[in-house]
């Protein structure tokens, strides 16, 4: 059985994903990062799993990546504002050693119209693609 689906990364959602999806269908695991309080008086420089127009999260970056980082499925991080980037990949440096699968990394923000995507595999970067759409 193969299909692609979504769920919206929260904390409840990596739970029904542990109990409802078995390990071997699932290929990749992807997320929306945000800023905490993204384009709001109360923004922070907390990455956090959401997706506009949602400002927030119950999961922040550094949580998500500790619930899956030892699943050995590949990962991708759609960022959805350039200042979540940086502090996003600072956070991803602390735990390289202990990523043994690809992370993908895409940055699609309606301001901008830009995708860029790199794959890496634990530090090295093997391919990366930048593109104005």
């Amino acid at each position: 059985m193969s299909g692609t689906f979504s769920i919206t990364a929260t904390a409840a959602a990596m739970l029904i994903l542990d109990n409802v999806v078995p390990g071997d269908m699932v290929m990749m695991i992807e997320a929306d990062v945000i800023l905490r309080g993204q384009n709001t008086a109360d923004q922070q420089m907390v990455p956090v799993m959401a997706r506009p127009p949602d400002t927030t999260s119950d999961i922040t970056l550094a949580e998500w990546l500790a619930l899956v980082k030892g699943r050995g499925k590949g990962l991708k991080l759609d960022f959805k504002s350039i200042e979540a980037v940086e502090i996003s990949l600072q956070t991803l440096n602390e735990i390289k050693e202990e990523v043994k699968t690809f992370i993908l990394l895409g940055l699609q923000m309606q301001d901008y119209n830009s995708l860029c995507l790199a794959v890496a595999i634990s530090d090295t970067l093997v391919y990366r693609q930048t593109n104005t759409v």
